[in-house]
């Protein structure tokens, strides 16, 4: 099965109705394994995360948390809104460590779903909020992975860009143990995916931006 997180390529030129009637709800969750999956449409309110589709995100973050059986949480999604949390990326002036977007303009609102839902749910067990709007401008912002300090949360992004940079992340998960696996599409070599850290693309945004 292939489950979409809309972006905004998907309902351009007015066709969000023809999506949905196509493939149905724009976000959802559901169980697999040991594993809760939440899929969320950062294009329905300008990448804020309101009214039932929020609804939806608290109460699953909390059942899962509470669940003894769910051991890890997966929470995808188009846009990078977590991207403002890293200031100095947030701020940078090099295109090369920002989202396709060259920054969330959008009026999300990440600081909250940060303090209220996503850091109260991985202080219980691990959740992973993954992005896919990077890497269209030769691997910009992709692969990304960086771990917050004081909880199991974790924040990922990569995408595709027809470049030498392309590649895809495998996630598996054997017993309770997650493993994350970087597959390049054009042949590079890539290093394990935590290389990609916080630290590697605030090196980068020090550099001379380049076209």
């Amino acid at each position: 099965p292939v489950f979409n997180a809309i972006g905004n390529h998907d309902i351009r030129n007015n066709g969000r109705s023809i999506y949905e009637e196509r493939y149905g709800p724009t976000y959802f969750t559901f169980r697999y394994g040991t594993a809760q999956m939440i899929f969320l449409d950062t294009e329905l309110n300008n990448c804020s995360i309101v009214g039932e589709q929020r609804d939806m995100l608290e109460t699953t973050l909390l059942e899962a948390s509470q669940d003894s059986s769910i051991d890890q949480i997966f929470v995808f999604m188009h846009k990078v809104i977590f991207i403002e949390q890293f200031t100095e990326l947030h701020e940078s002036d090099n295109p090369q460590v920002k989202p396709n977007n060259g920054s969330i303009t959008c009026e999300n609102n990440y600081s909250s779903l940060l303090e209220k839902n996503f850091l109260p749910a991985a202080r219980v067990k691990p959740v992973y909020l993954i992005a896919g709007d990077a890497g269209a401008y030769g691997g910009n912002f992709s692969p990304f992975f960086e771990k917050y300090p004081d909880a199991a949360l974790y924040t990922i992004a990569t995408g595709i860009g027809d470049t030498p940079q392309d590649s895809v992340t495998i996630i598996s998960i054997d017993q309770s143990e997650t493993r994350f696996d970087i597959i390049s599409l054009a042949g590079k070599t890539f290093s394990p995916l935590a290389t990609y850290n916080l630290a590697y693309w605030e090196t980068l945004a020090k550099e001379t931006p380049t076209d």
